[in-house]
Protein backbone atom coordinates (compact mmCIF):
# COMPACT_ATOMS: atom_id res chain seq x y z
CA UNK A 1 0.00 0.00 0.00
CA UNK A 2 -0.28 2.34 -2.13
CA UNK A 3 1.53 0.21 -4.89
CA UNK A 4 -1.42 -2.38 -4.92
CA UNK A 5 -0.95 -4.36 -8.01
CA UNK A 6 -4.33 -4.70 -8.55
CA UNK A 7 -5.59 -0.63 -8.39
CA UNK A 8 -3.57 1.05 -10.46
CA UNK A 9 -5.33 4.21 -9.63
CA UNK A 10 -4.77 4.10 -5.66
CA UNK A 11 -1.01 6.29 -5.27
CA UNK A 12 -3.23 8.84 -7.46
CA UNK A 13 -6.28 8.66 -4.98
CA UNK A 14 -3.80 8.65 -1.28
CA UNK A 15 -1.62 11.34 -3.03
CA UNK A 16 -2.58 15.08 -1.11
CA UNK A 17 -0.87 17.35 -3.54
CA UNK A 18 -1.65 15.57 -6.34
CA UNK A 19 -5.57 15.93 -5.49
CA UNK A 20 -5.29 19.24 -4.61
CA UNK A 21 -3.26 21.09 -7.70
CA UNK A 22 -4.82 18.33 -10.38
CA UNK A 23 -7.91 16.02 -9.29
CA UNK A 24 -10.05 18.17 -7.64
CA UNK A 25 -10.00 21.61 -8.96
CA UNK A 26 -11.98 20.22 -12.27
CA UNK A 27 -14.81 19.06 -9.98
CA UNK A 28 -15.18 22.27 -8.09
CA UNK A 29 -16.25 23.90 -10.77
CA UNK A 30 -19.30 21.75 -11.03
CA UNK A 31 -20.12 22.03 -7.77
CA UNK A 32 -22.41 24.39 -5.72
CA UNK A 33 -21.05 23.82 -2.34
CA UNK A 34 -24.62 26.42 -0.93
CA UNK A 35 -23.45 29.88 -2.43
CA UNK A 36 -23.26 30.81 -6.45
CA UNK A 37 -19.83 31.41 -7.22
CA UNK A 38 -17.77 30.46 -9.97
CA UNK A 39 -14.34 30.97 -8.48
CA UNK A 40 -13.98 28.55 -5.51
CA UNK A 41 -9.82 27.65 -4.55
CA UNK A 42 -9.33 24.97 -1.79
CA UNK A 43 -8.28 26.93 1.23
CA UNK A 44 -7.58 23.86 3.85
CA UNK A 45 -7.73 20.14 3.22
CA UNK A 46 -7.87 17.33 4.78
CA UNK A 47 -7.23 13.74 3.50
CA UNK A 48 -8.53 10.49 5.51
CA UNK A 49 -8.29 7.11 4.58
CA UNK A 50 -11.86 5.64 5.10
CA UNK A 51 -11.47 1.79 4.29
CA UNK A 52 -8.90 -0.53 2.06
CA UNK A 53 -9.72 -3.48 0.66
CA UNK A 54 -7.02 -5.27 -0.04
CA UNK A 55 -6.54 -6.16 -4.31
CA UNK A 56 -9.97 -4.29 -4.31
CA UNK A 57 -11.49 -1.20 -3.47
CA UNK A 58 -10.11 1.72 -1.45
CA UNK A 59 -11.70 4.85 -0.29
CA UNK A 60 -10.67 8.18 0.76
CA UNK A 61 -12.68 11.13 2.63
CA UNK A 62 -11.56 14.73 1.43
CA UNK A 63 -12.52 17.52 3.83
CA UNK A 64 -12.43 21.04 2.15
CA UNK A 65 -12.88 24.91 3.02
CA UNK A 66 -13.38 26.61 0.07
CA UNK A 67 -12.35 30.33 -0.33
CA UNK A 68 -13.92 32.71 -3.02
CA UNK A 69 -13.04 36.16 -3.72
CA UNK A 70 -16.91 37.39 -4.00
CA UNK A 71 -17.80 35.37 -0.06
CA UNK A 72 -15.88 36.18 3.29
CA UNK A 73 -16.66 33.14 4.91
CA UNK A 74 -15.14 29.91 4.10
CA UNK A 75 -17.53 26.90 2.68
CA UNK A 76 -16.85 23.36 3.92
CA UNK A 77 -17.34 20.57 1.18
CA UNK A 78 -16.89 17.01 1.73
CA UNK A 79 -15.65 14.49 -0.98
CA UNK A 80 -15.50 10.74 -1.28
CA UNK A 81 -13.07 9.03 -3.57
CA UNK A 82 -13.26 5.63 -3.90
CA UNK A 83 -10.46 3.68 -6.46
CA UNK A 84 -11.22 0.08 -7.99
CA UNK A 85 -9.74 -2.89 -8.81
CA UNK A 86 -12.26 -3.11 -11.88
CA UNK A 87 -14.43 -1.45 -13.96
CA UNK A 88 -17.36 -1.79 -11.42
CA UNK A 89 -17.12 1.85 -10.24
CA UNK A 90 -18.07 3.01 -14.14
CA UNK A 91 -21.30 1.10 -13.53
CA UNK A 92 -22.07 2.26 -10.46
CA UNK A 93 -21.32 5.99 -11.66
CA UNK A 94 -23.82 5.76 -13.91
CA UNK A 95 -26.71 4.49 -11.97
CA UNK A 96 -26.12 7.05 -9.37
CA UNK A 97 -26.50 9.88 -11.96
CA UNK A 98 -29.61 8.60 -13.35
CA UNK A 99 -30.85 7.82 -9.88
CA UNK A 100 -30.49 11.50 -9.22
CA UNK A 101 -33.00 12.31 -12.02
CA UNK A 102 -35.58 9.84 -10.64
CA UNK A 103 -38.68 11.44 -9.31
CA UNK A 104 -38.62 9.59 -6.75
CA UNK A 105 -35.06 11.36 -5.81
CA UNK A 106 -36.46 14.67 -6.75
CA UNK A 107 -39.55 14.83 -4.44
CA UNK A 108 -37.35 13.95 -1.66
CA UNK A 109 -38.38 10.03 -1.18
CA UNK A 110 -35.12 9.37 -2.14
CA UNK A 111 -31.67 10.85 -0.61
CA UNK A 112 -28.34 9.59 -1.79
CA UNK A 113 -25.25 11.02 -2.73
CA UNK A 114 -24.43 12.33 -6.14
CA UNK A 115 -21.97 10.74 -8.29
CA UNK A 116 -19.62 13.78 -9.65
CA UNK A 117 -16.57 12.21 -11.82
CA UNK A 118 -15.97 8.62 -12.88
CA UNK A 119 -11.90 8.54 -14.09
CA UNK A 120 -11.77 5.32 -16.11
CA UNK A 121 -8.35 5.80 -16.57
CA UNK A 122 -7.56 5.30 -13.32
CA UNK A 123 -10.50 3.90 -12.08
CA UNK A 124 -11.64 6.23 -9.85
CA UNK A 125 -15.27 7.41 -8.62
CA UNK A 126 -15.74 10.86 -7.01
CA UNK A 127 -19.32 11.57 -4.87
CA UNK A 128 -20.05 14.51 -2.86
CA UNK A 129 -20.37 13.26 1.06
CA UNK A 130 -24.09 13.26 2.89
CA UNK A 131 -23.74 15.15 6.31
CA UNK A 132 -25.44 13.10 8.98
CA UNK A 133 -24.69 9.71 11.32
CA UNK A 134 -24.72 6.10 10.37
CA UNK A 135 -28.76 4.36 11.28
CA UNK A 136 -26.74 1.89 13.57
CA UNK A 137 -25.82 5.12 15.87
CA UNK A 138 -28.98 5.16 16.89
CA UNK A 139 -29.80 1.26 18.60
CA UNK A 140 -29.48 2.70 22.07
CA UNK A 141 -32.98 5.39 21.50
CA UNK A 142 -35.64 3.14 21.00
CA UNK A 143 -38.46 5.96 20.07
CA UNK A 144 -35.62 7.17 17.38
CA UNK A 145 -34.50 3.94 15.97
CA UNK A 146 -38.24 2.83 15.43
CA UNK A 147 -39.35 6.06 13.58
CA UNK A 148 -35.33 5.84 11.29
CA UNK A 149 -36.31 2.45 10.53
CA UNK A 150 -39.77 3.07 8.69
CA UNK A 151 -38.47 6.07 6.93
CA UNK A 152 -35.62 3.61 5.64
CA UNK A 153 -37.91 1.09 4.83
CA UNK A 154 -39.83 3.81 2.40
CA UNK A 155 -36.76 4.90 0.94
CA UNK A 156 -35.72 1.08 -0.19
CA UNK A 157 -39.64 1.25 -1.67
CA UNK A 158 -38.60 3.95 -3.47
CA UNK A 159 -35.52 2.88 -4.47
CA UNK A 160 -37.33 -0.80 -5.94
CA UNK A 161 -39.87 1.71 -8.15
CA UNK A 162 -36.70 3.16 -10.26
CA UNK A 163 -36.58 2.72 -13.53
CA UNK A 164 -32.66 2.40 -14.33
CA UNK A 165 -31.40 -1.02 -15.80
CA UNK A 166 -28.02 -2.33 -13.93
CA UNK A 167 -25.92 -4.70 -15.77
CA UNK A 168 -25.77 -6.75 -13.07
CA UNK A 169 -28.20 -9.69 -11.85
CA UNK A 170 -28.63 -11.83 -8.47
CA UNK A 171 -31.25 -14.65 -9.24
CA UNK A 172 -33.02 -17.06 -6.60
CA UNK A 173 -31.16 -20.12 -8.25
CA UNK A 174 -27.61 -18.09 -7.87
CA UNK A 175 -28.78 -18.21 -3.71
CA UNK A 176 -29.78 -22.24 -3.96
CA UNK A 177 -26.34 -22.78 -5.51
CA UNK A 178 -24.45 -20.29 -2.69
CA UNK A 179 -26.84 -22.51 0.33
CA UNK A 180 -25.24 -25.26 -1.11
CA UNK A 181 -21.75 -24.09 -1.12
CA UNK A 182 -22.36 -23.25 2.64
CA UNK A 183 -23.14 -26.30 3.03
CA UNK A 184 -19.71 -27.66 2.39
CA UNK A 185 -17.81 -24.45 3.84
CA UNK A 186 -19.68 -25.52 7.14
CA UNK A 187 -18.98 -29.01 7.12
CA UNK A 188 -15.31 -28.30 6.64
CA UNK A 189 -15.85 -25.71 10.05
CA UNK A 190 -17.87 -27.54 12.41
CA UNK A 191 -17.72 -30.80 11.21
CA UNK A 192 -19.51 -31.85 14.56
CA UNK A 193 -22.66 -29.84 13.38
CA UNK A 194 -23.07 -31.95 10.15
CA UNK A 195 -26.45 -33.33 10.70
CA UNK A 196 -27.98 -29.68 12.22
CA UNK A 197 -26.35 -27.90 9.35
CA UNK A 198 -27.64 -30.37 6.34
CA UNK A 199 -31.35 -30.57 8.27
CA UNK A 200 -31.33 -26.66 7.85
CA UNK A 201 -30.00 -26.10 4.14
CA UNK A 202 -32.24 -29.08 2.91
CA UNK A 203 -35.14 -27.05 4.97
CA UNK A 204 -34.11 -23.85 3.13
CA UNK A 205 -33.78 -25.46 -0.36
CA UNK A 206 -37.01 -27.61 -0.01
CA UNK A 207 -38.52 -24.67 1.11
CA UNK A 208 -37.22 -21.88 -1.73
CA UNK A 209 -40.78 -22.48 -3.99
CA UNK A 210 -41.72 -19.32 -1.33
CA UNK A 211 -39.35 -16.90 -3.20
CA UNK A 212 -39.66 -18.01 -6.61
CA UNK A 213 -42.08 -15.95 -9.19
CA UNK A 214 -40.96 -13.05 -7.55
CA UNK A 215 -41.13 -9.19 -9.53
CA UNK A 216 -37.69 -7.68 -10.67
CA UNK A 217 -36.60 -4.28 -9.09
CA UNK A 218 -33.19 -2.09 -8.91
CA UNK A 219 -31.85 -3.16 -5.34
CA UNK A 220 -29.01 -1.94 -3.21
CA UNK A 221 -27.65 -4.73 -2.82
CA UNK A 222 -26.41 -4.62 1.07
CA UNK A 223 -28.82 -3.12 3.37
CA UNK A 224 -27.54 -2.78 6.75
CA UNK A 225 -27.58 -0.20 9.17
CA UNK A 226 -24.56 1.44 8.33
CA UNK A 227 -25.39 1.52 4.34
CA UNK A 228 -28.53 4.68 5.67
CA UNK A 229 -27.48 7.71 6.86
CA UNK A 230 -29.56 9.93 9.11
CA UNK A 231 -29.60 13.58 9.29
CA UNK A 232 -32.57 16.08 10.59
CA UNK A 233 -34.80 12.95 10.05
CA UNK A 234 -34.11 12.30 6.69
CA UNK A 235 -32.77 8.98 5.82
CA UNK A 236 -30.33 8.24 3.05
CA UNK A 237 -28.83 5.58 1.10
CA UNK A 238 -25.25 4.87 0.87
CA UNK A 239 -22.51 2.37 -0.67
CA UNK A 240 -24.32 2.08 -4.02
CA UNK A 241 -21.31 -0.53 -5.51
CA UNK A 242 -23.90 -3.28 -4.92
CA UNK A 243 -26.49 -2.09 -7.41
CA UNK A 244 -28.35 -4.90 -9.36
CA UNK A 245 -31.93 -6.29 -10.45
CA UNK A 246 -33.59 -9.78 -8.76
CA UNK A 247 -36.11 -9.98 -6.33
CA UNK A 248 -37.43 -6.74 -3.90
CA UNK A 249 -38.06 -9.35 -1.05
CA UNK A 250 -33.92 -10.61 -1.54
CA UNK A 251 -33.29 -6.95 0.15
CA UNK A 252 -35.78 -6.62 2.70
CA UNK A 253 -34.90 -10.27 3.50
CA UNK A 254 -31.32 -9.19 3.89
CA UNK A 255 -32.35 -6.20 6.05
CA UNK A 256 -34.26 -8.20 8.08
CA UNK A 257 -30.88 -10.85 8.75
CA UNK A 258 -28.81 -8.25 9.53
CA UNK A 259 -31.62 -6.54 12.28
CA UNK A 260 -31.38 -10.02 13.89
CA UNK A 261 -27.86 -10.54 13.75
CA UNK A 262 -27.37 -6.81 15.58
CA UNK A 263 -30.04 -8.29 17.74
CA UNK A 264 -27.76 -11.25 18.31
CA UNK A 265 -24.87 -9.03 19.43
CA UNK A 266 -27.01 -6.00 20.94
CA UNK A 267 -27.96 -9.12 23.24
CA UNK A 268 -31.51 -7.61 22.23
CA UNK A 269 -34.79 -10.04 23.38
CA UNK A 270 -36.24 -11.72 20.30
CA UNK A 271 -39.74 -9.86 21.15
CA UNK A 272 -38.31 -6.55 20.67
CA UNK A 273 -36.28 -7.68 17.05
CA UNK A 274 -39.31 -9.68 15.97
CA UNK A 275 -41.04 -5.52 16.83
CA UNK A 276 -38.86 -3.81 14.98
CA UNK A 277 -37.91 -5.79 11.81
CA UNK A 278 -42.12 -6.25 12.33
CA UNK A 279 -42.21 -1.99 11.74
CA UNK A 280 -39.89 -2.21 8.48
CA UNK A 281 -41.95 -4.38 6.69
CA UNK A 282 -44.71 -2.82 7.67
CA UNK A 283 -43.96 0.49 5.96
CA UNK A 284 -42.04 -0.92 3.02
CA UNK A 285 -45.31 -2.83 2.49
CA UNK A 286 -47.39 0.88 2.64
CA UNK A 287 -44.85 2.26 0.11
CA UNK A 288 -44.73 -0.47 -2.42
CA UNK A 289 -46.06 -0.95 -5.53
CA UNK A 290 -46.26 -4.68 -5.24
CA UNK A 291 -48.39 -7.09 -2.82
CA UNK A 292 -46.21 -7.49 -0.10
CA UNK A 293 -44.87 -11.65 0.35
CA UNK A 294 -44.31 -11.85 3.69
CA UNK A 295 -43.44 -15.80 3.02
CA UNK A 296 -40.44 -14.77 0.63
CA UNK A 297 -39.15 -12.29 3.15
CA UNK A 298 -39.11 -14.99 5.70
CA UNK A 299 -37.35 -17.38 3.07
CA UNK A 300 -34.83 -14.57 2.00
CA UNK A 301 -34.13 -13.37 5.45
CA UNK A 302 -33.44 -17.06 6.94
CA UNK A 303 -31.39 -17.62 3.66
CA UNK A 304 -29.51 -14.24 3.96
CA UNK A 305 -28.13 -15.56 7.72
CA UNK A 306 -26.57 -18.23 6.23
CA UNK A 307 -25.16 -15.97 2.34
CA UNK A 308 -24.66 -13.50 4.72
CA UNK A 309 -24.13 -13.32 8.08
CA UNK A 310 -22.39 -16.31 8.78
CA UNK A 311 -20.46 -16.33 5.43
CA UNK A 312 -19.04 -12.80 6.59
CA UNK A 313 -18.08 -14.23 9.92
CA UNK A 314 -16.11 -16.71 8.63
CA UNK A 315 -14.96 -15.12 5.89
CA UNK A 316 -13.84 -11.80 8.00
CA UNK A 317 -12.76 -14.13 10.75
Amino acid sequence: FPNDPKMAGLPRLMDSNLLRSEVLPPMLAQINPGEAANDWQIAHMTHTLVHYAPEHTCTVCVQLALKSETHEDEVPLVLYGKSYYNDDGAETARLMRELCDEPAHKAGDLALAHALDYDPQHRILWQRGLAGKPLLAYEAQPADFLEYLQTAARSVAALHQCSPKSSRAVTLESWLLKLSEMRSLLHEIRPERQAQIDQLIDKLLESSAAAANAPQALLHGDLHLQNFLVDEGRVALIDMDNLCHGSPWLDVGSFVASLFYRGIVCKRSQQETQRLTAAFCEAYADHSQWDYSAAAVQWFSAAALVNERVYRTISRG
